[in-house]
């Protein structure tokens, strides 16, 4: 990718800009946060045409630099299988090299790849990513026991989830007490 590649593929000039800028840092000193938010800019365009390089600049961020957003990028990416055949084994690595890191988002990815098939480590993720304050792990976390039937402690992953701002878990706070009420005095 170079300068002219930039310029035809992006047409906002304030994004062109920082792209300019962020390639000048990273062909001079391998700047591995500038490839991820390049990569970032080039994914807010859609353009199937620059998936390659969008990869190419996470897995250098990734797998030279330790960065954990780019892992999770490559996860995601993995993941919806945009990029290669061997989407859930690299998916899986990427999300479990950076869930490992502390990455809340990787916790909360892997959780996600997790569920269905191992539900016990799903739960394991999502609740770390819900403790650490990700509003979408805390409802999963619900959502899971209340699967299990463990009413009591899906309706403190709901409380966790309207606490963090997802206010849909208010109808389901309000059900789930309701619940245990009359399932202790039954």
């Amino acid at each position: 990718m170079n300068k002219t590649d930039l310029a035809i593929y992006i047409q906002n000039e304030e994004q062109l800009r920082r792209a300019e800028s962020l390639l000048d840092r990273i062909e001079q000193e391998r700047n591995y946060a500038g490839m991820v938010e390049l990569a970032g800019i080039l994914e807010e365009l859609h353009n199937d045409n620059l998936e390659e390089e969008i990869c190419a600049l996470y897995t250098e961020a990734a797998d030279e630099g330790k960065v954990p957003e780019a892992m999770v990028r490559l996860a995601l990416i993995y993941r919806d299988k945009r990029i290669s055949k061997n989407s859930a084994e690299k998916s899986f690595r990427y999300a479990y090299e950076a869930a490992n890191l502390g990455n809340t988002e990787a916790e909360y990815v892997l959780a996600e790849l997790f569920q269905g098939c191992h539900n016990t480590l799903a739960l394991y993720w999502m609740k770390h990513a819900a403790n650490k304050g990700h509003v979408e792990a805390a409802r999963g976390v619900a959502e899971l026991y209340d699967e299990m039937k463990k009413h009591e402690l899906a309706e403190t992953f709901y409380r966790k989830a309207l606490e963090l701002g997802d206010e849909s878990a208010a109808k389901k706070v309000t059900w789930f007490g309701k619940l245990i009420r009359i399932l202790k005095y039954s």
